[in-house]
């Protein structure tokens, strides 16, 4: 099974803040939409980093209260390791055991067009191993029918040049869009 059918199966939304926004917008952005992650992005969607509730606090224990008023740009995990929709689940899941990673931006083309997570890729491998043991039973009970994945193999994004969501859209953005 690939990336591909994780985002498929997920969805590709993807959240977004920018490099000024404030650890306590994305706090409470992250909150609200029930999200452990955000991708930070400058003003034309170039992914520059990650920032996750892990790093959130990783800052309050290191910073206190003044953490709040960093920006995503301090906070951010900036050296990122990225997959392919066409990375298998087997080769995300080493990844990220390798480097601790609990999140990883699927890009393709050099746009990204995703974000996983270590939950993901965990239910798409049990689900692949259930699918195979359910065709090895049927195998072996000489049913004559064949077991097929429930997952589809990509990402159908109606528009494969949105931009990720932002979450707290600055000045700069709002220009930008209105531009287009």
């Amino acid at each position: 099974m690939s990336v591909a059918a994780i985002l498929k199966h997920k969805g590709c939304e993807i959240f977004a803040a920018r490099p000024t926004d404030t650890i306590a917008e994305v706090a409470r952005n992250l909150s609200d939409r029930s999200i452990g992650v955000v991708v930070v992005v400058d003003a034309v969607g170039t992914l520059l980093g990650m920032l996750s509730e892990r790093d959130i606090v990783n800052a309050l224990a290191t910073n206190g209260a003044w953490a709040l008023e960093m920006s995503a740009a301090q906070v951010m995990s900036s050296e990122l390791k990225t997959v392919s929709p066409q990375t298998t689940t087997g080769q995300a899941l080493a990844l990220m055991a390798a480097g601790h990673h609990r999140y990883l931006p699927v890009v393709e083309g050099g746009a990204l067009v995703g974000v996983i997570s270590i939950g993901d890729v965990v239910k798409s491998r049990i689900l692949q191993h259930e699918i195979e043991v359910d065709t090895l039973r049927a195998y072996v009970s000489g049913a004559d029918y064949a077991v097929t994945s429930p997952i589809p193999s990509w990402c159908e994004n109606e528009d494969e040049s949105a931009a990720p969501s932002v979450l707290a859209p600055t000045r700069a953005m709002a220009h930008a869009d209105a531009a287009e």
